[in-house]
Formats: C-alpha cells, sequence, structure tokens
C-alpha cells in the first residue's frame, strides 16, 4: 500500500474498514502491510489483527484478498504457502500495455499471468477494465476461467476528516478548474499543462510541482503530501474538475467530483464513456475532449452553464464492498481445489529456486504443507 493518499489506498482502506464493521463476525480478518503505510494510514486503529511484512506468524488463511494487480513476487509466495484460496483485483492493465512500465525483471507480464493463473477469484472495477485484461491474456485458458465479478468503486472521499478542527489552508485561487493526475505519462498532465498556461482561467493542478506556480495562471502541488482535509477543500471550492487520463481502469477523481456537485472533463474513451453511462443521473455532468487544445473551451463551457439536473452522489464504498463481499463469500463456501493447490505450490516453489531470492517470508510454512498434503491425500482416498 502506498504511504500517501491514492485512488488504489482509498480502496484498500475501504475494504478494511467495511470488512471489520460488517462482517467481524463471519471472518477472522487479518491485514498484512507494510510498516510506511500502516503508520501513515493509522491502520491499527482499524484492524485487530496487522502484521508488517517481516512478521512470520501468520496463520493459514481460508481466503488472501489482494487489493491490487498480483505484481510483486514475493507476495505471491507468501500468499501461495498461506492461503487456501487466492482473489487478486485487476485495477487496469496499463503496467501491462505500457513500455516504460513493463521493463522489469520478472516482467510484470510475466508476475501478472502467474498470479492470474493460479487465482481463485478476480475482482475487476468496471466493465472495460474486465476486459481489457481478458483481451489481454486471451491465450490463456486458466485465466479464462478464473470466476470474475465487476465491482464499481465508489467514494467516501472527505468522510474522516473533522470539520471542527484546525482550519485548512485556502486554494491560490477564489475562481479554478482542478486537474488532477500524477507523474505518469498516461496521466497527461503535461501536455493538459500546455494547453491551458496561456488561458484566461485559473488551474490547479494535483500531482505535478511542488506547491508552486507553474505559469501565470497555474498552481501545482505534489499529491504525496496533500491532507484529504486540503484535497477535499480543492474539491469543494473548484469550478469544475479536469481529468486528462488517457487510460483507467476507473478514476475515483471522478465520483470525488461527482459527490462534490462538479462537472468533469474527461478524454473520450470507452472507460470514461461507460462511467457516464453508469451513473446516467449524472449524464450532464460529464462533458469530452478530444485533443488537449479542446480543453480550455470546454471548461469555460462547464463553468459557464449550469448544471440541468442536479444529483446527490449516493454510491458509496459500503455499497462496493458489500458486493466485494457477497463474491467472497461466494468463493469460501465453494469446496477447496485440492489439486489446483498442488499445482500452484509447485510452480511457485519452481519459481522461487529458480529466481533465488535472498530472503524468503515464509518460513512457517511447514504446517501448510503438511496440511495440504493430509487434505489431499484424503480428498484422493474419497474420490478412489
Amino acid at each position: 500500500m502506498s504511504p500517501f493518499h491514492c485512488g488504489t489506498s482509498e480502496y484498500q482502506i475501504a475494504l478494511l474498514e467495511y470488512f471489520s464493521e460488517l462482517y467481524a463476525d463471519k471472518y477472522d480478518i487479518y491485514l498484512r502491510c507494510n510498516e510506511e503505510a500502516i503508520a501513515y494510514h493509522g491502520l491499527k486503529g482499524i484492524a485487530l489483527n496487522v502484521f508488517s511484512l517481516d512478521e512470520e506468524n501468520i496463520p493459514i488463511c481460508d481466503i488472501g484478498f489482494v487489493a491490487a494487480q498480483p505484481v510483486d513476487l514475493q507476495q505471491q509466495l507468501f500468499l501461495n504457502e498461506h492461503c487456501l484460496r487466492i482473489v487478486y483485483t485487476m485495477l487496469d492493465c496499463i503496467l501491462l500495455r505500457s513500455g516504460y512500465l513493463v521493463a522489469e525483471s520478472p516482467s510484470r507480464e510475466d508476475l501478472v499471468r502467474c498470479g492470474l493463473s493460479y487465482a481463485d477469484g478476480i475482482v475487476a472495477i468496471s466493465d472495460f477494465s474486465c476486459a481489457d485484461y481478458k483481451n489481454f491474456y486471451a491465450q490463456d485458458s486458466c485465466i479464462m476461467q478464473v470466476p470474475s465479478r465487476n465491482v464499481y468503486i465508489a467514494t467516501d472521499f472527505g468522510k474522516h476528516i473533522d470539520k471542527g478542527g484546525e482550519a485548512v489552508a485556502s486554494p491560490p485561487f477564489d475562481e479554478y478548474a482542478l486537474v488532477v493526475g500524477n507523474g505518469f505519462r498516461h496521466k497527461a498532465l503535461d501536455p493538459t499543462l500546455a494547453a491551458v498556461a496561456e488561458s484566461s482561467r485559473n488551474y490547479v493542478f494535483v500531482g505535478k510541482g511542488e506547491g508552486r506556480f507553474l505559469a501565470k495562471n497555474v498552481f501545482g502541488y505534489p499529491t504525496s503530501t496533500l491532507s484529504e482535509a486540503f484535497l477535499d477543500n480543492l474539491y469543494e471550492k473548484c469550478q469544475c474538475l479536469v481529468f486528462p487520463s488517457q487510460y483507467e481502469g476507473f478514476g475515483l477523481p471522478v465520483t470525488i467530483a461527482l459527490k462534490h456537485g462538479k462537472k468533469v472533463v474527461l478524454h473520450d474513451n470507452d472507460l470514461n464513456r461507460e462511467i457516464c453511462s453508469h451513473f446516467d443521473a449524472f449524464e450532464d455532468h460529464f462533458v469530452f475532449f478530444r485533443t488537449f487544445e479542446e480543453i480550455p473551451g470546454l471548461v469555460d463551457k462547464c463553468i459557464r452553464t449550469p448544471i440541468a439536473s442536479p444529483a446527490a452522489f449516493e454510491h458509496s464504498w459500503k455499497d462496493a464492498i458489500i458486493e466485494v463481499e457477497s463474491f467472497v463469500s461466494c468463493l469460501v463456501s465453494t469446496p477447496v481445489d485440492w489439486r489446483q493447490i498442488d499445482r500452484r505450490l509447485w510452480m511457485y516453489r519452481l519459481l522461487d529456486t529458480q529466481i533465488g531470492l535472498a530472503e524468503r517470508r515464509t518460513r512457517d510454512s511447514i504446517g501448510f504443507k503438511r496440511l495440504i498434503r493430509e487434505r489431499f491425500a484424503r480428498k484422493k482416498d474419497s474420490d478412489d
């Protein structure tokens, strides 16, 4: 988990909060996470059983749920030896399709393929993200057969802000359009800045700059240093949102803007059209651009034209997590596939041997292997 606020960390925290709140009597919930994120997000105050990555005495679990793609081999090795079932979340395929993100060893394409091949379930965050990973791995019949569920993500952004707490700093302008992204090229902040820098309106960029002017009418902030309260204030006071990203599995800033009753200027692509169609009560909140040069004119149009049918955005993280749990519950209720586990153990043991990882974080896995052998043998005997 990232030790700062982003769309993925908000999804991860929502899963932890609502599973702990709604399903503590149904599941024993364990969280394994990096120390930096545990401290930054205050995770020990949300869940009772929190383990850092170097802790080893974690029990065998019925299901291991990962709120991200399987891009970490050490994580896959850990799940393999501690979980009877494994579920991943496919947020998007940009890490597979973009050359500057792929160049790693082992490759991300191979890591994700390995994880999904031996998964028991996959959660996708839109119809587009589901179709995208299935198209990318269409040749792998194992991945095509893994049960999947599409769950639209949502937002509770601002839920934890103490409105009576410390005063929040004011935005750099009284009137401005808010632009949200980060340093990845597909977020398209550089071409957006070039398009708006000479316009007559003010812009605030989140994800570019270090708290300084980027042009006479543009002020930029880094994503990782902003508090949730300040970000919420930026959304609340902006005149509209510009979300120029060329590729997403789902654009979380869009739902935050809708929650604040703002119009959104979006790149015209399949995912954004799907979001517009899904949240059809907000159809007149969406404005689409094809070229970056169109953005200043569309921002002017958004600000000049009032929203015809204001609506309250009521889709919360709670709704989304209830859908996720129903999928998890179905998977847990099905019999354990011991043959699948046997194949999985063999594959990851081979990978671990070949790659020669310097440190193993799964020294307590002997009991798990014994359990697998006993149950697999018992299942085989009953089948015979």
